[in-house]
């Protein structure tokens, strides 16, 4: 028996584009919160935005938690912090943005469960970020 397989869309099909503008409000990063960054580990995203102050031209308004990927065509992807806002700096108003929405981890219960009994998270201290992520999904013993 075969089974039929849903195909799963790439994620580059799913990069939004947009130009945005904030007026005379001084620095994008007065409107825009940007955190991430490749000292933390993880690409640069949209944090909080006062959206009453910007003006999308092109596109849809990018959402809290988006994924930055460009800033005016320049990648911005394993850049610091310091160095995006520095990027953005660099361009005048409108800047076009390239985000995408992030992907949900994809921990099953079960896989979560296994590791749970596998190993004792005392003795694997480097596996508590991802007993942390898993520790939602496991039943709870009471």
């Amino acid at each position: 028996m075969s089974r039929t397989l849903k195909k799963k869309k790439h994620w580059s099909s799913k990069v939004q584009e947009c130009a945005v503008s904030w007026g005379s409000l001084g620095e994008f990063g007065n409107v825009v919160e940007v955190l991430g960054g490749a000292e933390h580990g993880e690409f640069p995203y949209l944090g909080q935005m006062k959206l009453d102050l910007m003006v999308c031209h092109v596109g849809r308004m990018p959402y809290f938690g988006d994924v930055l990927l460009e800033i005016n065509g320049t990648p911005i992807s394993g850049l610091t912090n310091r160095d995006t806002h520095a990027v953005i700096r660099h361009f005048r108003e409108p800047i076009r943005l390239k985000t995408v929405k992030p992907g949900a981890p994809s921990f099953s219960s079960n896989f979560c469960a296994i590791l749970h009994q596998v190993f004792d998270m005392q003795m694997w201290p480097r596996l508590t970020l991802t007993y942390a992520l898993c520790q939602s999904s496991l039943p709870t013993t009471s």
